[in-house]
């Protein structure tokens, strides 16, 4: 583990309004909540499973499993749910994981269902496997960054 991958994995314990930078390994990866639920791969604008796609399952603004979604009780989207990206106190933003990571592997599978089992990883999974996804954690890449990223 390099002295980077080290500050990376620090700074996700530490909340702040600052961001990090979109990691290099960002394409194809899978956005997972800490609910282990599925919310998409970085496949481009035109992937359905992409939350790169605005008008997809995964990127729509009106989608029940997207981050984008604005609405102030949407799951993961919005402000007052602790599962959400935009919760200004959460400490369960949704992951970014490696495609090539094997929770990222078993995620991005079209046979995957949520589990506690997932839920429990991600919770202990390397910070060079993963980083989270949230407007308000330090070391978290912001959600409007990673979409520029992935589309």
């Amino acid at each position: 583990m390099t002295f980077k991958h080290l500050l990376m994995a620090s700074a996700l314990l530490v909340p702040s309004t600052a961001s990090a930078a979109v990691p290099g390994w960002v394409y194809r990866s899978v956005m997972v909540a800490s609910d282990g639920t599925f919310l998409g791969t970085c496949t481009g604008a035109g992937d359905v499973r992409s939350f790169g796609n605005s008008s997809g399952p995964y990127g729509s603004k009106s989608s029940a499993t997207s981050i984008y979604n604005p609405s102030p009780n949407a799951r993961y989207g919005g402000t007052f749910s602790r599962l959400s990206a935009y919760h200004p106190g959460t400490a369960e933003a949704p992951y970014l994981l490696r495609a090539d990571s094997p929770l990222g592997q078993m995620v991005a599978n079209s046979g995957y269902r949520a589990s506690a089992s997932v839920a429990g990883q991600l919770r202990t999974a390397s910070g060079v496997a993963r980083v989270s996804v949230s407007s308000f954690l330090t070391g978290a890449v912001h959600p409007d960054e990673l979409r520029a990223a992935c589309d």
